[in-house]
């Protein structure tokens, strides 16, 4: 696995690529949906990356205690 930043599709080398957010359940196991944040090529529609939310939950606590608080809170949208 690279941790080269993704530019472009490796399949139609499209640089038209957009994150959006699904949640995924699997029944057997009766546990909380997975929430996954997915990188995918609008062009082709492949799949170019997975990130779990609890990856992305611990970023930006990191980001927080490195940097500050850096959202705007809910009741300020």
């Amino acid at each position: 696995m690279s941790n080269a930043p993704i530019e472009k599709c490796p399949e139609c080398e499209s640089q038209d690529l957009t994150w959006d957010v699904t949640s995924r359940v699997d029944q057997s196991l009766h546990v909380r949906p997975r929430v996954l944040a997915v990188l995918g090529c609008n062009e082709c529609s492949e799949t170019l990356a997975l990130i779990d939310s609890d990856v992305i939950a611990n970023f930006l606590n990191e980001e927080r205690t490195e940097h500050g608080h850096f959202l705007e809170s809910a009741d300020r949208q």
